[in-house]
């Protein structure tokens, strides 16, 4: 950190040790259970399998003191909890905090800033996630791979409605629409409201 330190106060024209006393306030750097993203990251299938897999089952929410840690949560079966705890382990570099429900449910849990900005490019909530505007124009193989998180997350599949991606989101639902026609995916949309 010192040497980091020292080039940062370098740069902005300020001494090492207010660099050091702002990182400390705004815990940048110095969070033990904090996780840092290789920011090649952006080009590899795996994490957009993740990313995919988080705008299905994910939340995120700020926790510790003065809520300055970042953490990035996803709500997944039983069964999926070693699919999407490697996946995190292969982009995080490091093991998430599981949390086993009473019942066939599972939470997992890694605190990182970066990819807690990622997550949020995509909404927050269930009812207002999308897809960014930039995302619907990255390779398509990299869509592909989002696509494979989130049909593990929120898709199925039956012989009376064929395959199916399932969200509570109008925006998120029409862009999946218009996601899919690029990948030459003809998809319609199905609006399942129930009273009450």
């Amino acid at each position: 950190n010192s040497q980091t330190y020292q080039e940062a106060a370098r740069h902005f024209g300020v001494s090492k040790s207010q660099i050091a006393r702002h990182a400390w306030h705004y815990q940048i750097g110095g969070h033990s259970d904090e996780v840092d993203l290789d920011l090649s990251l952006v080009h590899d299938p795996d994490f957009w399998r993740l990313i995919g897999w988080w705008v299905a089952e994910g939340s995120v929410a700020e926790v510790g003191n003065h809520r300055r840690t970042k953490q990035v949560c996803f709500a997944v079966h039983r069964m999926e909890v070693n699919e999407v705890s490697g996946l995190i382990e292969k982009v995080c570099k490091k093991a998430p905090r599981i949390k086993m429900g009473l019942g066939n449910d599972a939470a997992l849990f890694i605190n990182s800033t970066q990819l807690y900005e990622y997550c949020l490019a995509f909404g927050r909530g269930a009812t207002h996630k999308f897809l960014p505007e930039w995302f619907l124009h990255i390779d398509p193989e990299l869509q592909r791979e989002w696509l494979k998180g989130y049909w593990a997350g929120d898709g199925s599949w039956s012989r009376n409605t064929g395959y199916r991606l399932s969200t509570a989101s109008p925006s998120l639902a029409a862009n999946l629409q218009r996601l899919l026609a690029r990948l030459e995916v003809a998809a319609y949309i199905y609006s399942d409201h129930k009273a009450g």
